[in-house]
């Protein structure tokens, strides 16, 4: 508002000094010559236009000509162009590398009191800046990855931008689905520094979210793109504070299942082998009763021992 006032302040003193500065004009003998391009207040930038209609009491001739001049303050003017046939009905004025700022255009014939000023213009040829605040940016894992930055949405969302022109003000934000400058046509899916979509309708996966600034002199920037992630139906709520009925059922991402190992050697339990007599625990061989097959009457092997002979008399 307070840089509009001052637009508005600067205008009206330019026109008042004009006003003063302007010469009376003889009337239709001369005819006379009017900016038909350009009218007062206009913002304007890059390539300008200046058009004008011409006339006369007689048939206009290649002698007549004009040239086009501006000024800043009303009093001393710049001349921009050569003497221009006045049949031509135009002079494109570039204004890329001049000053921002409030300019007085005015058409003088040459050789004749004849002219015709238009005040103020406002020339702006500085882009605007503009970034997302919303959605913003969070962080899942994808195919077991490294971190990707993503914003994962659903339903509506709420859009919003910080959009700013230092001199003519913004006059729009566009919003961009898979962004391409390029492009010869492109229709954005929103307007507004703040605004919402519902991107149920967007094929789900990854896509780039961008918004272009507009100010009123037709310059544009464009944002950073913010990588989304655009999942199928409805259910995420558009607002802080808005909670969904039911739990949205999202889809599975790549890496969400429990994964399958594959089996191991040495993991499975060992098969041992079938012994020889089957499952019986096998009948060893007792030495004992080998030994007692061969002289039974040992102590060990329950017989009787053989009688001991008597001793002979000791003498």
């Amino acid at each position: 508002m307070r840089r509009m006032k001052k637009m508005l302040a600067w205008g009206i003193a330019m026109a008042a000094v004009l006003a003063v500065a302007m010469p009376a004009l003889s009337a239709t003998k001369i005819g006379s010559i009017t900016l038909t391009s350009l009218e007062p207040g206009q913002i304007t930038g890059d390539v300008v236009p200046v058009e004008w209609d011409w006339t006369r009491g007689s048939e206009v001739t290649s002698t007549d000509k004009v040239k086009v001049l501006v000024s800043t303050t009303g009093l001393s003017w710049t001349r921009i162009s050569s003497a221009i046939p006045i049949r031509h009905g135009r002079f494109d004025w570039d204004t890329t590398g001049i000053p921002q700022g409030a300019f007085a255009v005015k058409l003088k014939v040459v050789k004749e009191p004849v002219q015709d000023i238009v005040s103020p213009i406002y020339i702006d040829n500085t882009a605007p800046t503009v970034s997302i605040l919303s959605p913003s940016q969070d962080q899942v894992i994808v195919d077991d990855a490294s971190p990707v930055p993503f914003a994962i949405v659903a339903g509506v969302a709420t859009l919003r931008a910080d959009a700013r022109d230092a001199f003519s003000g913004v006059a729009n934000v566009l919003w961009y689905l898979d962004y391409d400058p390029e492009a010869d046509e492109q229709e954005p899916i929103a307007e507004g520094a703040t605004t919402s979509y519902d991107f149920s309708g967007a094929t789900p996966g990854e896509h780039g979210l961008t918004a272009v600034a507009l100010d009123f002199a037709g310059n544009s920037a464009e944002s950073t793109s913010v990588s989304l992630l655009t999942l199928p139906g409805t259910g995420l709520a558009a607002d802080p504070g808005v909670i969904p009925d039911e739990e949205p059922t999202l889809p599975t991402l790549p890496g969400d299942e429990e994964p399958t190992l594959p089996t191991l050697p040495g993991d499975e339990e060992p098969t041992l082998p079938t012994l020889p007599g089957g499952d019986e625990e096998p009948t060893l061989p007792d030495p004992l009763a080998e030994v007692c097959a061969i002289d039974s009457t040992l102590p060990f092997c329950g017989g009787s021992p053989p009688e001991t002979p008597p001793l002979p008399p000791i003498p």
